[in-house]
């Protein structure tokens, strides 16, 4: 399942996550900064 995209009219074409505006750029930067997925997920995710 692809769960990324790239779309020209999205975010200037930066790879984003399927359906968001949320890129990948974002996610890893995250992840770098010591973030958990769990902690990206309870931020971005609705539940």
């Amino acid at each position: 399942m692809d769960y990324i995209e790239i779309n020209p009219k999205i975010m200037f074409g930066k790879p984003t996550i399927k359906g968001t505006r949320i890129t990948v750029e974002l996610i890893l930067e995250e992840l770098a900064a010591g973030k958990t997925p769990g902690e990206l997920q309870n931020g971005y995710c609705k539940n």
